[in-house]
Parts: structure tokens; C-alpha cells; sequence
């Protein structure tokens, strides 16, 4: 579970909550398995729409029960145009 706050270039926020799929029904990791690094992206919000022209900034935090959060390494967003 991921909270991420949005700050737009006026200074606007907003907060959303996402759980997000990091293992199948037997346990395993689902992503793209490397060494010993299991990769995995997430589509959060397929339609977003941005209505200000500038720098957005993000935090992003986790809320999950258990702090730290074991084996967790990095979290990253991807910003992609729609295709």
C-alpha cells in the first residue's frame, strides 16, 4: 500500500492511497525477476490528466502495517505520454 501526495505548480495537493499486487495467489513475486531483484510496475491512473503547465512534485510513502518495510529496496514513479 502506497500513499503519494501530488503538489501541483500552484501549490496544490492531493493525496491518494494505492494497494498495489506484489505477489500471486501461491506467494510468488510477480515483475520481472533479475538477480536477486524482482521488478515491478504498477498502472495507477491510466487516465490522468495534468491541468497546470510546470513542476509537480510527489512523496511518496508506504503504509503498510509492518515499519520497515523488509526487502523493499526502491519506489519510483514513471511519467509517460499516452500513446
Amino acid at each position: 500500500m502506497l500513499k503519494i501526495t501530488e503538489t501541483s505548480p500552484s501549490g496544490k495537493e492531493s493525496v491518494n492511497e494505492y494497494e498495489l499486487k506484489i505477489r500471486d495467489e501461491k506467494g510468488n513475486y510477480l515483475g520481472d525477476p533479475g538477480y536477486d531483484i524482482i521488478d515491478s510496475e504498477h498502472l495507477v491512473e491510466p487516465n490522468k490528466k495534468y491541468e497546470e503547465t510546470g513542476t509537480y512534485t510527489y512523496v511518496i510513502e508506504h503504509i503498510m502495517p509492518n515499519d520497515p518495510l523488509n526487502f523493499a529496496m526502491e519506489v519510483g514513479i514513471i511519467v509517460d505520454k499516452v500513446k
